[in-house]
């Protein structure tokens, strides 16, 4: 992989935030890839917040209990 990509857009699809970060995943660990990956999210969702945007919050479904 040569970068990694940010997007974040609105709920009309409108692209607010894009960018590419140079980024060399060859002879790196995992854990550091996903931190990078992490800090360019933590990034983005920082700007979209600075363009008056909130996050959309993922959460968890909630698991039907089966009855038996």
């Amino acid at each position: 992989m040569d970068y990694l990509a940010v997007h974040g857009c609105d709920l009309t699809g409108r692209t607010l935030v894009e960018r590419r970060v140079g980024f060399d995943a060859q002879g790196r660990d995992v854990e550091t890839c996903l931190a990078d990956l992490a800090e360019a999210a933590a990034r983005t969702i920082a700007e979209l917040t600075d363009h008056g945007v909130t996050p959309a919050q993922h959460r968890p479904r909630r698991r039907r209990h089966s009855g038996t």
